[in-house]
């Protein structure tokens, strides 16, 4: 599917999930990310990631989700 526009949840960015994020950016979606590790969730910020709390992420509407926690 086209990605340019779409919101998308990123649960975790470590290894699987900040390439995904990487990717995803790329591709024109919108990235909101959570991660335990406030390092791990800095750099992905730093990238362009919208950040949340990770409890607070499936409250969020998006058209898709992906858990990489």
């Amino acid at each position: 599917p086209e990605l340019k526009g779409r919101r998308v949840l990123v649960m975790g960015v470590g290894n699987v999930g900040y390439s995904l994020f990487q990717q995803l950016v790329e591709k024109g979606a919108q990235v909101w990310a959570a991660d335990a590790d406030a390092g791990r969730a800095a750099k992905a910020q730093a990238a362009g990631a919208t950040l949340v709390a990770p409890a607070a992420l499936l409250d969020l509407e998006a058209d898709f989700y992906a858990p990489c926690a």
